[in-house]
């Protein structure tokens, strides 16, 4: 009877690593995030990226293309508002999510220098989130 005991706790010590063993080796492996493009590249990946879209789309896309270009900071606002729309492709949303670190920085790059068009528009974004 004194061996019960010891079985018992080997059991439980075999199950429990057995356990863990067959937990550590099923991880996925992530995909790693596309990387953030920079500034000059912002305009041309949305023309590229809206190009074969519908066109009250391809209209909305024009519209914040045309402020990156001009650096108003309202291209940040223009951006989420795309981001919000339900018939975007996982691509397109993909693309939009790698223009946002630029466009982010840009109007706080603005709102440094005093730009209360720039402070509005981060104050908009932060409120979204």
């Amino acid at each position: 009877m004194t061996n019960k005991p010891f079985q018992i706790a080997f059991s439980v010590l075999l199950v429990s690593l057995l356990g863990i063993a067959s937990m550590t080796g099923c991880k996925k492996q992530e995909a790693a995030a596309p990387a953030p493009l920079a500034a000059e590249q912002v305009a041309s990946n949305i023309q590229q990226t809206f190009a074969g879209a519908n066109a009250d789309l391809q209209a909305q896309a024009a519209a914040l293309q045309t402020a990156v270009q001009q650096k108003d900071p309202n291209a940040l606002t223009a951006l989420e508002a795309i981001k919000q729309r339900p018939d975007l492709t996982g691509e397109q949303r993909m693309q939009l999510g790698q223009c946002l670190p630029s466009l982010l920085q840009s109007a706080r790059d603005a709102a440094s220098a005093g730009d209360p068009r720039a402070e509005q528009a981060l104050k908009a974004y932060h409120l979204s989130k």
